[in-house]
């Protein structure tokens, strides 16, 4: 009852909703990047809404099952096949013995998810599956997964009284996307010149990013004049003004404290759609009104 990699990906780990309640002592969150996939991936094979699930970065693990299993892929669209046969987003398959998953291609988002009925067999460090990098636990030996992990699931799997369930939901991803933001603490230190920009230019996302934090490329951004910053607490979906006059948008694995200005934040309802913003897509700013 378990996995084994057959190939690594770039940065598969394994995450649930986050680890909550101990920034004050330094432990960043980590989690999923985009929780209403996270989610979908395990209503469609019936586990628990915080069943940790595999996520996965193009070009992705390539995988084989030693038993059969019910799964389901959300997210990003990368080509999903087994055993050379595609198979679609937003359904949930039955896999036998041996079967073989891959990814082809990157065609729509940034990360995808791999559920197990049941969940895999992981141990939770501080409330959460998820994988810290940089602290090096949680998840699988708390790292990405390589070649030759053998991953166990919780429970053995039954194909008995399985159910084909899809979603409804429709994934669709424009040439331009708007992402709402509010006005952060150190907004005002941009010059109107530069305010302007942010409210009528496109931005896109350097392939470079990853999940500590998403570089934007588009117009260079000024201070009226240079200001420091005393550390200060920031979030998931916080973006700070580089020393370069490039934007940085935190994301899962963001530190805890950070001492660039914080001249936006993510409206919250939108973090998922920036998540998967693809390589090429471009998205401008409705910078809303703090107030309303």
């Amino acid at each position: 009852m378990s996995i084994r990699i057959l190939k690594s990906g770039i940065l598969d780990s394994f995450q649930d909703e986050g680890r909550y309640g101990f920034q004050h002592i330094g432990i960043n969150p980590n989690g999923v990047l985009d929780r209403t996939s996270f989610k979908l991936a395990n209503q469609l094979v019936n586990n628990k809404s915080g069943e940790a699930v595999l996520e996965l970065h193009f070009p992705c693990s390539r995988i084989q099952f030693n038993e059969y299993a019910e799964i389901a892929i959300t997210g990003a669209n990368f080509s999903p096949h087994i055993n050379q046969i595609e198979i679609k987003n937003n359904f949930n398959y039955l896999v036998n013995k041996n079967d073989i998953l891959e990814f082809k291609k990157p065609i729509r988002g940034r990360v995808a998810y791999l559920s197990i009925q049941g969940g895999f067999q992981l141990t939770s460090i501080k409330n959460s599956y998820s994988t810290n990098l940089l602290a090096k636990f949680g998840g699988y030996q708390g790292r990405k997964l390589q070649k030759d992990d053998l991953i166990r699931f919780q429970k053995k799997q039954d194909n008995k009284n399985f159910i084909q369930r899809s979603s409804s939901i429709i994934q669709t991803e424009h040439i331009t996307q708007t992402i709402a933001v509010l006005k952060g603490p150190e907004y005002e230190w941009l010059d109107n010149n530069s305010k302007d920009l942010l409210l009528h230019s496109l931005f896109t996302i350097n392939p470079q990013s990853n999940r500590m934090g998403y570089y934007l490329e588009g117009n260079l951004l000024k201070q009226t004049q240079p200001q420091s910053l005393i550390s200060s607490a920031v979030l998931k979906g916080t973006i700070q003004l580089l020393p370069i006059g490039k934007m940085l948008a935190l994301m899962a694995d963001h530190q805890t404290i950070g001492g660039y200005p914080r001249i936006l934040q993510i409206n919250n309802d939108y973090l998922d759609t920036f998540a998967q913003l693809s390589n090429g897509v471009f998205f401008k700013f409705n910078v809303l009104n703090n107030e309303s």
